[in-house]
């Protein structure tokens, strides 16, 4: 299963996962399909110029504002650059460069500015 299919099943924020089958951003990592490190340093590459990032993507989950939309969107963009998700498979998007992950937000989720 891939990340994005685990967090989307359930997310959770201050816990890696917990007994309700929710998983956060580090935890879908560590448990579903791919590569974990690589799965974090792309995540590390999008967020972190963002202010909300506070210089480890476990603080990016567990901000009190954010969405389980914006997580699984994130999820899903480093799915494709990994190339375990096919771009337009199952959603539209066009292709991103390093650090719109506002865009993917806007796109997929219509995330916060």
């Amino acid at each position: 299963m891939l990340p994005s299919e685990l967090l989307e099943q359930g997310w959770c924020q201050g816990d890696v996962w917990n007994d309700k089958g929710e998983h956060c951003l580090i935890g879908a990592a560590i448990k579903g399909q791919g590569d974990m490190g690589e799965f974090m340093d792309i995540v590390r590459e999008l967020i972190r110029h963002r202010p909300d990032y506070a210089g480890h993507p476990a603080n990016w989950n567990n901000d009190p504002n954010r969405t389980q939309a914006e997580v699984v969107a994130l999820a899903r963009l480093v799915e494709i650059r990994m190339g375990l998700r096919v771009e337009g498979e199952d959603w539209e998007i066009e292709p991103l460069e390093v650090g719109e992950i506002e865009m993917v937000e806007r796109e997929l989720v219509g995330g916060r500015s």
